[in-house]
């Protein structure tokens, strides 16, 4: 094996072979037009299926390839914010307007999408795509609409909803299309054009009505950001988390839920990690970072880095993209020669009494 290549593998096992202490995320910084007087302010984060961020802002739709920003044309103006982006799985990427338009990515054009039923009237807050390809889009104000045969259908407090201020929506597997309100969460589909809603609020055991986010994990668990009780995780008739601890953070504006943290943007702390067990009974803080004071979104990369956006400014936190995968003492760390992932994704490695083998259950490394 290439010497140096060596020297690079044994200094990864090293420092995986530490566990990973509190501490700031020391993350890079970016700038988005850093014009004073007309600072556009970042208000939703997304990576689209080729791995580029897109950042919806108050001047327009951005991408952001890892060191700039470049700026999308319309094919018609539009003077309204950007809210809400999605890609869907055929690759059809939805944009959503402070002013209710809805717009569609193509061709790197933004262009305009009309519907015989009109667009809404209020921002769309959320977007998201079930399992059958239909489109929901979560307002504030007007409830859930969706988009199904180039038609653009209404689900509202008389239909069923709880409420009609939508703050988030996204699809949970085996569920449906989950929406978080101002009255607790929404657990909607669409089937044989007949409209199918259940509520969970206070009275059903929500920690607060007023849900303002929602993430999912690594497991497909429903995480829940609150106006006033923090952060818990849903599961039917059970909810665990924060509730069972004084919350001292203000409200979550977003959340991202990783496989033993969770990174929460809040109020009055800006972005706050913790730690948490399997039950989700306990959360620890680990860390705040404070490099942005107002956070309006969170997002997941794909290679597992967490950014942060508020204002004019864009932070990717640092270290998070790192599991620990393997202790080693310093010791046996220097004696690895050797490192190869296999097509069944099975890590091998040598030590001093042999080989080892680590394989992947869970989302968690087993040897």
């Amino acid at each position: 094996m290439n010497r140096y290549l060596t020297h690079i593998i044994v200094i990864c096992l090293i420092f995986f072979s530490t566990p990973l202490l509190s501490q700031t995320t020391r993350g890079k910084l970016y700038m988005l037009e850093n014009d004073e007087a007309d600072k556009p302010k970042i208000l939703t984060l997304y990576q689209n299926n080729a791995g580029v961020i897109l950042c919806g802002t108050t001047k327009g739709l951005y991408r952001f390839d890892g060191f700039d920003f470049s700026r999308y044309d319309s094919e018609t103006p539009i003077k309204a914010s950007i809210t809400s982006i999605f890609e869907t799985r055929k690759n059809q990427t939805y944009i959503g307007f402070s002013n209710g338009n809805i717009a569609e990515l193509k061709d790197n054009i933004i262009r305009l999408l009309h519907f015989e039923e009109g667009f809404p009237k209020v921002a769309i807050k959320s977007i998201a795509e079930d399992s059958n390809g239909i489109v929901w889009l979560g307002t504030a104000g007007e409830g859930l609409y969706y988009i199904k045969n180039n038609r653009l259908s209404n689900i509202n407090t008389d239909d069923g909803l709880s409420d009609n201020y939508i703050y988030k929506a996204l699809y949970l597997p085996g569920y449906g299309v989950i929406a978080a309100s101002d009255r607790g969460i929404n657990i909607c589909m669409v089937y044989d054009n007949k409209k199918y809603i259940s509520t969970y609020t206070s009275r059903d055991g929500l920690p607060d009505n007023i849900v303002r986010s929602i993430s999912l994990g690594d497991e497909n668990e429903l995480w829940l950001g609150m106006q006033d009780s923090g952060i818990s995780r849903f599961t039917k008739n059970i909810i665990s988390g924060s509730k069972k601890a004084k919350w001292n953070y203000g409200q979550v504006n977003d959340l991202v839920a990783t496989h033993s943290k969770m990174y929460v943007a809040t109020e009055d702390s800006s972005l706050v990690v913790f730690k948490y067990d399997e039950t989700a009974s306990s959360f620890n803080k680990t860390f705040s970072d404070h490099t942005i004071s107002k956070l309006t979104c969170l997002l997941k990369d794909r290679e597992g880095n967490i950014w942060a956006a508020g204002e004019n400014e864009l932070l990717r936190t640092g270290k998070t993209g790192l599991q620990i995968v393997y202790h080693l003492t310093t010791q046996q760390a220097q004696q690895v020669h050797c490192l190869h992932y296999t097509r069944n994704s099975a890590l091998w490695f040598n030590i001093a009494d042999g080989v080892t083998r680590l394989h992947k259950i869970n989302n968690e490394w087993k040897s």
